[in-house]
């Protein structure tokens, strides 16, 4: 789990992005290991806030939000500002050793998607329409 990092403090403060989190109080649990969906949510957060280092200053905005999709799961949703996936990339994000980043190893988003579909859940990213991603993923709120 080495390539999924660590979510750095003064990463973030270098940055100088601004964290949103929205998760209603009346969200259902969902069935996973809380371990490893951390490690997804630090990895996606972590991407995103190295995505906005080129982004001006003062719209440097990170959003993690969660809400129910339907009765069966949750949706967990990392928006960031950033550089953006180019069209037609979407998919290769998540390929084995394909990387956006010079010093990147291109297993991060590999690992988390399957970690996300090892728990019967669905990770995948589009644009953010007001410039960024979101990468979005869901999570079952029983056991299959």
């Amino acid at each position: 789990m080495a390539a999924v990092g660590y979510l750095d403090l003064d990463e973030i403060l270098a940055v100088g992005a601004r964290i949103s989190v929205s998760v209603p109080s009346d969200l259902p649990a969902a069935y996973a290991d809380k371990i490893m969906i951390e490690q997804v949510v630090l990895n996606l957060v972590k991407n995103g806030i190295e995505a906005m280092r080129d982004t001006p200053r003062s719209e440097r905005e990170l959003a993690i939000s969660a809400r129910a999709n339907g009765k069966d799961f949750i949706e967990v949703k990392v928006v960031d500002r950033g550089h953006g996936v180019l069209v037609g990339q979407t998919e290769k994000l998540f390929a084995p050793f394909y990387t956006t980043k010079p010093e990147g190893m291109g297993m991060g988003l590999n690992i988390c998607r399957s970690i996300i579909e090892f728990h019967h859940g669905r990770l995948w990213a589009v644009a953010n329409s007001g410039g960024g991603s979101v990468f979005s993923f869901t999570l079952p709120v029983n056991p299959r």
